[in-house]
C-alpha cells in the first residue's frame, strides 16, 4: 500500500505562489494532503476556486456538501480495516465529469486508523489489463439508462468507459464498481453479440478484482482533524473504511468539473 505523506498547509497565498509545484505534485501523485489546514467552509471555497483558475476546472453554484455517512447502515458496525463505503468513481457517467475534489475534515475525533480513505488510480488499472481487454473496452459505448438520471452534468445516457484524462491524456476507466449496472449499447458501432456481453462481464470482473485486491497500487489516507485533501476525482476510484460513528467524522466537499457549466 502507498501511505500518503501530508504536507503542512502553508496558506493559500503560498500555494498559489508555488502553483506549478503543486500542479506537478497533483498530476504525479493524484492526491495531496494538506495537514493542519483547519479551514472554514468559506476558506475552503476560496482555496477551491483559486486552484480551479490555475487547474482549469469549473465549480457549480451551491457546490459544497457536508458528509458524515450517517445514512450508511455500516457506520458504527464495521471495523477500521473493513470497507464501509464501497469502491466507486464519482458520477462516472457524467458528460461534464468531476475532475477534482477538495475534502475538508473539520471534525475528526476517532483514531487515524479508522475512517481511512482508500484510492486506486484507474489509469493504472487500465495499464494492468491485457491488450485485448483494453482494445475491447475502448470500442464500447455504454447505456446508463438503468440509473434513470439525466442531469445538468449528464446530458446523455450514453458514454464511453474509457476516456482521456483531462490533463495527462492517459486512458482512464470510468465504470460502476458495485451495485449500479450499465449495459453495452454498441461495440465498434455495432449491436453487441452474446460474445460481446460475455467479454464485457469478464473485463468488468477483472477491473473490480484489481481495484479491490491489488494492494500494491492502493493509496491510503489516514485522516486527522483539520486535514484538507485535494484529489483527482476523474481517475481515482475510492472507498472508506469503518471504525467510527457519524458524530466522530465530518467533512465538507466541493467538486470541480472539466467543462464550463451550462445552466440552460
Amino acid at each position: 500500500m502507498i501511505n500518503l505523506i501530508p504536507v503542512e498547509y502553508p496558506g493559500i497565498t503560498e500555494v498559489i505562489k508555488n502553483i506549478n509545484f503543486y500542479r506537478e505534485k497533483f498530476l504525479n501523485e493524484s492526491v495531496i494532503v494538506f495537514r493542519n489546514a483547519n479551514l472554514s467552509l468559506d476558506e475552503q471555497r476560496e482555496f477551491h476556486l483559486a486552484l480551479g483558475k490555475h487547474f482549469n476546472w469549473t465549480t457549480a453554484n451551491g457546490c459544497s456538501y457536508e458528509e458524515n455517512h450517517e445514512k450508511n447502515p455500516a457506520v458504527g458496525i464495521l471495523g477500521c480495516d473493513e470497507i464501509m463505503l464501497n469502491w466507486h468513481v464519482e458520477h462516472f457517467y457524467y458528460s461534464n465529469p468531476i475532475i477534482a475534489g477538495t475534502w475538508n475534515m473539520f471534525n475528526f475525533s476517532c483514531s487515524s486508523e479508522c475512517g481511512k480513505t482508500y484510492f486506486v488510480d484507474t489509469s493504472l488499472v487500465y495499464k494492468i489489463l491485457n491488450e485485448d481487454m483494453q482494445k475491447f473496452l475502448k470500442s464500447c459505448i455504454l447505456d446508463n439508462s438503468g440509473m434513470k438520471e439525466v442531469s445538468l452534468f449528464a446530458k446523455s445516457l450514453l458514454y464511453s468507459p474509457v476516456v482521456e484524462h483531462w490533463a495527462t491524456k492517459d486512458p482512464v476507466i470510468r465504470l460502476p464498481l458495485h451495485d449500479r449496472d450499465v449495459k453495452i449499447h454498441s461495440v465498434n458501432g455495432n449491436i453487441p453479440t452474446d460474445k460481446d456481453y460475455e467479454q464485457f462481464e469478464t473485463i468488468t470482473k477483472e477491473i473490480k478484482n484489481i481495484i479491490r485486491n491489488n494492494q500494491e497500487i492502493r493509496i491510503v489516507q489516514k485522516w486527522k482533524q483539520g486535514d484538507l485533501v485535494l484529489m483527482d476525482a476523474f481517475k481515482l476510484a475510492h472507498a472508506v473504511t469503518g471504525g467510527f460513528k457519524s458524530e466522530d467524522r465530518s467533512f465538507f466537499g466541493i467538486w470541480g468539473h472539466r467543462d464550463l457549466i451550462s445552466y440552460g
